[in-house]
């Protein structure tokens, strides 16, 4: 049941919209130095990174991603901007990269036409 709602929220024309969520959310959060918004966007990234990483080598790294944002979030409450930047780089570039993989991978067009 788990695994069949992270695959659902992970693919498609919901994927796109939840990882545009994540990057959004990512975001507003380092504009504002907001923990909040990291939060929220780290609870977004868990789908797409649980599906994408698995539990040894470098996919485990992908899916410890969230992690890395929980820290960041941490850490702009410390106001440590330069760690927060270094914390949300590779999530960032994995979420802009999921959005690459869902549509061009996955082929969403293709249910359009």
């Amino acid at each position: 049941m788990f695994i069949s709602a992270m695959a659902t929220l992970s693919q498609g024309g919901l994927g796109v919209f939840i990882s545009g969520l994540a990057i959004l959310f990512m975001g507003l959060a380092l504009i504002r130095m907001s923990g909040s918004w990291m939060i929220a966007a780290a609870l977004l990234t868990v789908p797409y990174t649980y599906m994408a990483g698995g539990w040894s080598g470098l996919p485990l790294v992908i899916r410890l991603l969230p992690l890395a944002q929980l820290l960041a979030a941490y850490f702009m409450e410390k106001e440590e901007t330069l760690i927060v930047w270094l914390f949300s780089l590779l999530p960032l570039l994995t979420l802009c990269y999921s959005i690459y993989d869902i549509l061009i991978k996955q082929d969403v067009f293709r249910a359009l036409n």
